[in-house]
């Protein structure tokens, strides 16, 4: 899927901070960017959406990270931009190190969406991205899923 040189607004960028209350809920804040490669020797990313996302026993019988990981990887392919060709997938829970095993069980997902998608850990991302942890907190006081173009 990458073989076709992509141009920087064809690859969206989601970062991920996943919050398990441990109650039956798990909740998690996204951002989607792209890069921006007119910023010289830094790379910047210009975010175009959040992503503030909850799941309880209404979107699976159980409550668990590896259930409800491929959910949100499908909610994030959802709400990727018409331009985007590619996504990466950047996430904090540890779950994240399976990557291969998600990347196959949305694969078919992606693929009728005509995306690509890579996935990887990457611990402590919330602190790097603070919004992250705000954007789940609120999902876990409202009690559903909101997404809001930036």
């Amino acid at each position: 899927m990458m073989d076709e040189r992509l141009l920087p607004d064809q690859i969206t960028y989601a970062h991920v901070a996943i919050l398990n209350t441990g109650n039956g809920r798990i909740v998690a804040g996204v951002r989607l960017s792209k890069r921006d490669p007119s910023v010289e020797g830094t790379v910047w990313y210009e975010p175009y959406a959040v992503l503030s996302l909850h799941y309880d026993e209404r979107d699976t019988k159980t409550i668990t990270m590896r259930q409800v990981i491929p959910l949100m990887i499908k909610d994030i392919i959802r709400n990727v931009d018409s331009r985007t060709k590619f996504v990466v997938i950047r996430g904090n829970a540890p779950h994240f190190q399976r990557y291969r095993q998600y990347e196959q069980h949305v694969r078919l997902f992606a693929e009728s969406r005509n995306v690509g998608i890579r996935i990887s850990w990457k611990p402590n991302i919330e602190n790097r991205i603070p919004e992250l942890k705000e954007l789940a907190n609120d999902a876990l006081q409202r009690g559903e899923s909101l997404v809001a173009a930036i």
